[in-house]
């Protein structure tokens, strides 16, 4: 949905890379364990390790790679 917020719940095997994608929503990733790392079509990296950490974004090209801790 343009415009719209994106809430949903996604749950990653370890070891899981998501292929770089991109939505025209308002994403908001909450990180409930492990470690999480939003990969931009730059290189640049994020990883988020703590459980309530955020990422939000909107539109941007990106993929996930995802490790238990």
């Amino acid at each position: 949905m343009p415009n719209g917020t994106n809430h949903m719940y996604t749950c990653l095997a370890p070891g899981t890379e998501v292929p770089m994608h991109r939505t025209n929503s308002i994403d908001y990733n909450i990180l409930i364990s492990g470690e999480l790392t939003l990969i931009l079509e730059d290189g640049t990296e994020k990883c988020i390790k703590n459980p309530g950490d955020l990422i939000v974004q909107k539109g941007t090209m990106h993929a996930w790679r995802y490790e238990l801790s």
